[in-house]
């Protein structure tokens, strides 16, 4: 996959990253078979604000419409 990225957006380098998918025990793991997560990370300024705004119910419920549409591929 990060291939694919660099190959489709050439006038995007050094402007994203590719990092391990946390887990709450901080432990290693993967996502080979799909799947999605949402994080906030400790150095966030706006740290409360962004968790609030994950928990949304029109955010949860987006999140959870896209990981059923992804399933059903």
């Amino acid at each position: 996959m990060p291939a694919n990225i660099a190959n489709s957006a050439a006038d995007g380098a050094g402007k994203w990253r590719v990092t391990q998918m946390p887990t709450a025990g901080g432990s290693p793991t993967n996502a080979e078979n799909g799947g999605s997560s949402l994080a906030v990370l400790s150095s966030s300024k706006k740290a409360q604000a962004a968790y609030d705004f994950m928990n949304m119910p029109t955010m949860v419920m987006v999140w959870l419409l896209v990981s059923l549409v992804a399933l059903s591929r």
